[in-house]
């Protein structure tokens, strides 16, 4: 009885010390520069510029050495995806909506560390 008692004032005082901790506001606007692993494709490089307040995200990248635009305008629904050397722009419904940047509840630092994401091409 006195070890459950111990661990759960141990829970609880973990959970508080956690729930005290304030998560860092992130911006609205942002550029970055990203590298996306795509299995199998391989790795995606490039300049992402990313608007919540506009709903716009713009991704400058380059990929088996060919460069492309891929942009996602989320009020209108629309990706145009352009082939920078032919010049060709594709447009196609864009069924995602646009979510801002944020850090979950639950989640810890632990370091920094590569991320990779995914991108819809």
């Amino acid at each position: 009885m006195k070890n459950t008692l111990l661990f759960v004032l141990v829970v609880a005082l973990i959970s508080c010390s956690s729930l005290s901790q304030r998560i860092p506001d992130l911006p609205d606007e942002y550029v970055a520069m990203v590298t996306a692993s795509l299995q199998p494709i391989g790795d995606v490089k490039g300049k992402l510029y990313f608007d919540y307040v506009n709903q716009m995200e713009r991704f400058d990248f380059t990929i088996w050495g060919q460069q492309g635009i891929e942009i996602k305008r989320y009020k209108e629904k629309k990706v145009y995806q352009i082939d920078v050397a032919s010049r060709q722009c594709v447009v196609e419904d864009l069924k995602t909506i646009m979510y801002p940047t944020q850090i979950p509840p639950i989640a810890e630092y632990r370091g920094t560390r590569n991320v990779s994401d995914s991108f819809n091409f």
